[in-house]
């Protein structure tokens, strides 16, 4: 099927199609994705916790962390991973090397001071494997988005180069972790990640690759190609973050004037139904779901102190939300629908 065709079934909310295997939903924790866990209040996490799975029924909950972000504030990770076990929910780990200046913003030493060798970089990241497998994860995706981690580290390394590196991830979790399904994110629309990802399906500890879909709808058309051929190597195919627009690299979209289409996006009949098409649903997550409770834009600049304020804002509507004395915001109402949806229609596990 063509990417226009693909993308005016997205754009037109409908029903659900019959997918080939349940899918399972999740959302990113806002509050504690990347640099945002060294500068964010403690206090908002379990109540973001408690709307997600209490309020939207999710029942699995996505963490985006830095291995030097994670070890600085591994005890306020800890605490929020019990509290979901204990609602009953999954855990996701994403591993993604953080911005330079994410660093400068939480005062936190960059862990390489100079472009890294493949193996000063996979000691590190294998490293971070031990740290994470010792918290039992349902999910965790060990490396993400291979073209940008070039250009975070101003490294050259090769799509073989990174496939290397993942085989050795995905041992050391499996090793550590058996139970624990071991991912790769990637933006498919990218020639390394895209590339990579041949390689990727003959790694015999790897349970999946997922994409990271933004607003790219002339680009669907791939995304079905890319994704059967995931799934005809025995590997299973999700959708690891969505948005309709990439906020942090589109500044304009950072205004509640998006609402409509970003809701749009995450109504059934919306990207999800694109992601059934593809078999792309053993994981479904998007990423900016502080906007499920506000749709105040973005504290631009990335200040400390901006970010403290923001989630202290964001704890407020939250406790409002939980409440009963406010609703979700139209986003968040479109994502629970989905759930909702996807719940009725086939058997749910996770």
């Amino acid at each position: 099927m063509g990417g226009v065709a693909l993308w005016r079934t997205l754009s037109r909310p409908g029903p659900l199609p019959v997918v080939t295997y349940p899918g399972i939903l999740s959302a990113q924790h806002a509050p504690t994705i990347l640099l945002n866990a060294g500068l964010t209040d403690p206090a908002v996490d379990i109540p973001f916790l408690l709307v997600l799975h209490n309020l939207m029924g999710l029942d699995v909950v996505s963490f985006i962390t830095d291995p030097t972000e994670f070890a600085a504030y591994e005890p306020r990770f800890a605490s929020i991973f019990s509290a979901a076990r204990s609602m009953g929910m999954k855990i996701h780990i994403i591993n993604q090397l953080d911005n330079a200046s994410s660093y400068q913003v939480t005062g936190l030493t960059p862990p390489f001071a100079s472009t890294p060798t493949l193996q000063q970089f996979g000691q590190f990241e294998v490293d971070a494997m031990a740290r994470y497998a010792a918290y039992r994860p349902d999910y965790l995706s060990c490396l993400a988005e291979f073209q940008l981690l070039n250009s975070k580290l101003h490294a050259a390394f090769t799509p073989a180069d990174f496939a290397r590196l993942v085989a050795y991830l995905t041992a050391t979790v499996k090793q550590a972790s058996p139970g624990t399904q071991t991912w790769v994110d990637i933006i498919p629309y990218d020639k390394i990640d895209a590339q990579a990802a041949q390689y990727l399906v003959s790694d015999p500890n790897l349970d999946g690759i997922g994409g990271d879909i933004y607003n790219e709808q002339q680009k669907f058309g791939s995304y079905a190609n890319g994704f059967n051929l995931i799934n005809q190597a025995g590997k299973k195919g999700g959708i690891t973050e969505t948005w309709r627009y990439a906020k942090y690299y589109n500044q304009q979209y950072n205004d509640p004037k998006y609402a409509q289409d970003e809701a749009n996006w995450l109504l059934p009949g919306g990207v999800y139904t694109s992601a059934s098409l593809w078999n792309a649903t053993a994981i479904f997550s998007p990423f900016f779901s502080n906007l499920f409770m506000t749709l105040e834009p973005f504290p631009y600049p990335f200040t400390s102190q901006n970010i403290l304020d923001a989630s202290r804002r964001l704890l407020a509507n939250t406790n409002n939300i939980l409440a009963g004395t406010q609703q979700l915001t139209i986003i968040g109402q479109a994502y629970m629908q989905t759930i909702a949806a996807v719940k009725a229609l086939q058997p749910y596990q996770v």
